[in-house]
């Protein structure tokens, strides 16, 4: 199966996420926001940068350009699964209804950011119903999720630990 993270560059979640499929024999790419240049990748990885900002792009046309390279990879590189990290990112998701998507939110996105920008709540009920999974970090978000629309089905906790491994040169 071939599967996409889309995500910020340096974020842990997506190459843990990814080292585990790599791992069972899935072709995993990383569609990173920014430059990708992170020390910790996985081996098998196949990465892909979509950075297009400068100082003549105003930062909210990111998205509209991003989108426009977000289809093409995935149709040229016939993506079976999408799977999108951080709510910012749901932003993508009406625009790739044809492949399976997954939305993964971290803690903060769905407990702090809607109570601190109201308007988010609407926004989050509309994105949640353009995906096909959910994975939430805990019971507590993935209830908040609900009440913000996530679907009760498809809805999967996966709790966020730490991988010793990762940070065992700073240790040593």
């Amino acid at each position: 199966m071939r599967i996409a993270f889309l995500h910020r560059s340096h974020d842990v979640y997506a190459y843990t996420r990814a080292s585990y499929f790599i791992q069972r024999g899935h072709e995993v790419y990383s569609l990173s926001l920014s430059k990708n240049n992170c020390h910790s990748v996985p081996d098998g990885l196949i990465q892909f940068s979509l950075n297009t900002s400068s100082m003549l792009i105003p930062h909210i046309l990111d998205r509209f350009i991003h989108l426009w390279g977000i289809q093409r990879f995935l149709e040229h590189y016939c993506i079976d699964v999408l799977h999108v990290i951080g709510m910012l990112n749901c932003f993508y998701l009406p625009f790739c209804h044809s492949w399976k998507t997954i939305l993964e939110n971290k803690a903060s996105e769905i407990l702090i950011t809607p109570s601190v920008y109201p308007a988010l709540k609407l926004a989050y009920n509309v994105f949640y119903r353009f995906c096909d999974a959910v994975v939430q970090d805990s019971l507590l978000t993935r209830n908040a999720g609900i009440l913000y629309g996530a679907p009760r089905n498809n809805n999967l906790v996966i709790e966020v630990g730490t991988d010793i491994d990762i940070f065992r040169s700073i240790i040593i």
